[in-house]
C-alpha cells in the first residue's frame, strides 16, 4: 500500500484525514477520513522551470551536441549496467540504440579519444560531468572531482568507489556514496548490481546513460601537443596496457625491438647515434605531455628536481622530482609532477622494464599508451656550429680518435701524445673505439667534442700538454662560449 504521502506525520494525518496518497486499494480510516469526504484524490505531475533548466546540459548530450557521444545504456529497471570493465570501454554487448526503452547495450569506447564523462539518468534529471582522470585510478570512498552536475554548476568533490576486485565498481554518484545510495543519486554502477543502489534511480528515472567527449580544453591540449610534434621524431612507443616500455637502456636509445610504427605493439628504434637535445614524453591521446632537455634526463639521481621546459600543466619551465638510478631497471621515471603524487594521479610519462602496478594502470590503458619523441632544437643546432666543420672534414680538421656510445672512455693511455693505435678507423659515428697515430702529424690545435657535436671545445696543443693538477688551462672557444676562458683540468704523470 506504500507509499503513504501525508500533510503531517503519518499517525497524526491518518486520524485527521490528511493522508493524500496510498496504494493497493487500502481502506480503513486511512481512506474513509479522506477519499470519501473530499471527493476522492488525484495525482498530478509537472516539470518546473528549475527542472527544465537542470535538464539542459544533459539534453545537449542526448542530442549529440557539444561533442558528446552515447556509449553505454541501461533501461529502466532494478539493476545497473551489465558491464564489468571498470568503465575502461572494452565491454561490448547488446545493440546500440537511442531508444530509451532499448535493452542494455555498450559499444567499445576504449579506442575513442576523450577526456570527459557524463553520467546521466534517462530522464536527464540527475547527471554529472567528470574528467576521465577523476573516474580512473583505484580508490575506496575517496573524494573525486566533479566538474558540474544537476545540483551544482561549479566544481566540487564527492566520495566514490573504484576497487580492483569489486565487479560492481565504479560507483559514481552526485553526492558522497553512502548518502547517494539512499537519496537516489547514484549515476553509475556495474555488474547488474541491484538493491536500492539501482531501484532508487534506474527504476525511477528511466534508466541511465554514459556519454564521453573530448572537451574544448582537451581538444586544445591535443592540438597543441600534435603541433609540437612537428619536427620531432617518434622513437619509442608502448600501447595501452598494464606495463611500461620493455626497454632497459635507461633512455640511452641503444635498444631495438618491435615493428616501428605499429600502434598496437611496443617498439623502439635506435637513437643513441642521432643528434638531439630535447625529449617530449606524451600519452598516446596527447592529453598529457612534457618537454625536457636531454641533459635533464641523463645523469644519476633519486627523487631529485629536474627541469621541465613546458608541459600539459604549464607553458613555463618548472621542476619535478624524478628517478634515474644506476641499478633500477625500471628507471628513469619521468613525471609531470613529483614522482609520488604523479604515480597516484596518473601523471607518469615514462618507465621501463615492463613495470606495472598503478605506475602503468593509472596512465597507459586510460590514455592510449605512451610515446617518446626527440629532436635537435634550434638552440642545439647553434651549439653544434663550431663542431660541425670538424665533423664534416672542413677547416683543416682531421678526426684521429673516437670512442662510441657506452659507459667507458677511450682505451688510450698515451696521455694524448698520439702514439696509441687501435681499432679500425670508421668515422665519427663508429660504435667502436679506434685511434690512428697522430704524434708525427703537424698540428697546433685540438677539438674535443661529443659525437652529437652538442658539447665541444677548441684549445691549443700547448695548453693540453705539460703537467698540471686541477690547474687553469685556456679554452679558445666552445659550445658554451665563443670567447676564450679558462677551466681547471688534470694531466698528471702517473694517472
Amino acid at each position: 500500500e506504500d507509499p503513504w504521502i501525508t500533510l503531517r506525520d503519518h499517525s497524526t494525518s491518518v486520524r485527521a484525514g490528511e493522508v493524500l496518497y496510498g496504494g493497493n486499494k487500502f481502506g480503513n480510516i486511512h481512506a474513509s477520513n479522506v477519499v470519501a469526504v473530499n471527493n476522492g484524490a488525484n495525482v498530478w505531475i509537472r516539470l518546473t522551470d528549475h527542472g527544465e533548466k537542470v535538464k539542459e546540459r544533459c539534453e545537449e548530450a542526448k542530442k549529440g551536441m557539444a561533442g558528446w557521444q552515447l556509449v553505454r545504456h541501461v533501461p529502466a529497471g532494478h539493476v545497473w549496467h551489465p558491464a564489468t570493465d571498470k568503465l575502461m570501454g572494452s565491454d561490448v554487448y547488446g545493440k546500440e540504440s537511442h531508444d530509451e526503452a532499448a535493452p542494455a547495450w555498450s559499444i567499445r569506447f576504449e579506442n575513442i579519444n576523450y577526456d570527459e564523462f557524463m553520467f546521466a539518468t534517462g530522464d536527464c534529471q540527475k547527471w554529472l560531468v567528470a574528467k576521465k582522470d577523476a573516474v580512473f585510478g583505484w580508490y575506496s570512498n575517496n573524494p573525486r572531482d566533479i566538474v558540474e552536475s544537476s545540483i551544482s554548476n561549479k566544481p566540487y568533490k564527492a566520495r566514490w568507489y573504484r576497487r580492483a576486485n569489486n565487479k560492481e565498481d565504479p560507483w559514481i554518484s552526485i553526492t558522497d556514496h553512502s548518502a547517494a545510495v539512499h537519496a537516489g543519486e547514484i549515476v553509475y554502477g556495474a555488474n547488474s548490481f541491484g538493491n536500492v543502489h539501482a531501484s532508487n534511480v534506474v527504476a525511477v528515472h528511466n534508466g541511465a546513460d554514459v556519454y564521453v567527449r573530448l572537451s574544448p580544453d582537451g581538444a586544445a591540449a591535443e592540438a597543441k601537443c600534435n603541433k609540437m610534434h612537428d619536427g620531432w621524431s617518434l622513437v619509442r612507443h608502448v600501447p595501452p596496457g598494464l606495463s611500461w616500455h620493455p626497454a632497459e637502456d635507461q633512455l640511452i636509445g641503444a635498444e631495438v625491438y618491435g615493428p616501428a610504427g605499429d600502434a598496437d605493439k611496443a617498439w623502439t628504434v635506435r637513437w643513441d647515434q642521432r643528434d638531439y637535445d630535447e625529449f617530449i614524453f606524451s600519452t598516446g591521446d596527447c592529453q598529457k605531455w612534457l618537454m625536457t632537455k636531454k641533459s635533464q634526463v641523463f645523469g644519476w639521481y633519486s627523487n631529485t628536481d629536474r627541469q621541465i621546459e613546458a608541459s600539459s600543466l604549464s607553458d613555463r619551465p618548472y621542476e619535478a622530482r624524478w628517478y634515474r638510478r644506476a641499478n633500477n631497471k625500471e628507471d628513469p621515471w619521468i613525471t609531470l609532477r613529483d614522482h609520488s603524487e604523479s604515480v597516484r594521479d596518473g601523471e607518469v610519462m615514462y618507465g621501463e622494464d615492463k613495470f606495472g602496478n598503478i605506475h602503468a594502470s593509472n596512465v597507459l590503458p586510460i590514455h592510449n599508451g605512451a610515446d617518446v619523441w626527440m629532436r635537435l632544437s634550434e638552440e642545439g643546432r647553434k651549439q653544434q656550429e663550431g663542431c660541425l666543420a670538424a665533423r664534416e672534414g672542413r677547416d683543416g680538421w682531421q678526426l684521429v680518435r673516437r670512442v662510441g656510445p657506452g659507459h667507458m672512455w677511450h682505451p688510450a693511455t698515451d696521455q694524448l701524445i698520439g702514439s696509441d693505435v687501435y681499432g679500425s678507423p670508421e668515422g665519427f659515428n663508429s660504435t667502436k673505439a679506434w685511434s690512428v697515430p697522430f704524434n708525427t702529424l703537424d698540428y697546433d690545435e685540438f677539438m674535443f667534442a661529443t659525437g652529437d657535436c652538442l658539447k665541444w671545445l677548441i684549445t691549443k696543443k700547448d695548453t693540453v700538454f705539460a703537467w698540471y693538477s686541477n690547474g687553469h688551462r685556456t679554452i679558445e672557444s666552445s659550445s658554451a662560449s665563443d670567447q676564450p676562458y679558462q677551466a681547471r683540468w688534470y694531466r698528471r704523470t702517473n694517472n
